[in-house]
């Protein structure tokens, strides 16, 4: 906003990689730039979708800031038997997207769908791996879980602050794609844990083991 004439800027389209641009006019509402040199090609993250259930006060915006700078690919609110909140305001949701891809000079901006029920969430979801954060405790360790885990669709299952339904339970653990796993001896608040499992899954199986492409210009 505070750019002038003639300042440079690094534009992204989301699919065709990084461009250095100046600033040829601006107004209020317009701005008009000349493109000059690409800066970099175009990187895609991993193919992961987070599915977390909503939860209270502005949260909503800080989880999806964080997955955001986390690498995950597609957003997914769900609603589940113990969801307190069950709006999800996509379109606020997917500028902060937006505005996170940009703080930490990602190239792709992650989609941020419009909240659905669980169960039809997990039905259109079968072709991924899932990794569900099993808050009974009897999930395997992380590392232990994916440890010989491949494959290009995965999904986190995060549940809502009361925690999954028993039937809703019963039918995870009935899912041939689904993956139970710990987080640890402490119970989670739902941001803490939804950062918590995709560290971990971006060291295990994702790409926390790819240098960054830091500029030298």
């Amino acid at each position: 906003m505070r750019h002038k004439i003639s300042d440079a800027l690094l534009l992204f389209n989301g699919a065709d990689g990084e461009f250095k641009a100046e600033i040829i006019s601006a107004t209020k509402n317009q701005m008009t730039v000349e493109v000059k040199n690409q800066t970099r090609t175009q990187l895609s993250s991993p193919n992961l979708t987070l599915l977390y259930s909503p939860v209270k006060n502005a949260k909503n915006e800080f989880i999806v800031q964080k997955a955001t700078e986390m690498g995950v690919k597609t957003i997914q609110p769900v609603i589940t038997d113990n969801t307190v909140k069950e709006g999800a305001k996509s379109e606020r949701l997917g500028l902060v997207a937006i505005e996170a891809a940009e703080q930490c000079e990602r190239l792709d901006v992650p989609e941020v769908f419009a909240i659905e029920k669980l169960d039809k969430i997990l039905n259109n979801y079968k072709d991924h791996k899932i990794m569900f954060c099993d808050e009974t405790g009897q999930g395997k360790p992380v590392a232990e879980a994916l440890r010989n885990e491949g494959g290009s669709n995965w999904a986190i299952l995060i549940g809502p602050e009361g925690g999954f339904s028993a039937r809703e339970l019963a039918y995870l653990k009935t899912m041939n794609n689904v993956h139970p796993v710990g987080l640890g001896p402490r119970i989670l608040r739902a941001e803490t844990a939804i950062i918590t499992a995709i560290a971990l899954w971006q060291g295990a199986v994702g790409d926390f083991n790819t240098q960054p492409d830091f500029r030298s210009n």
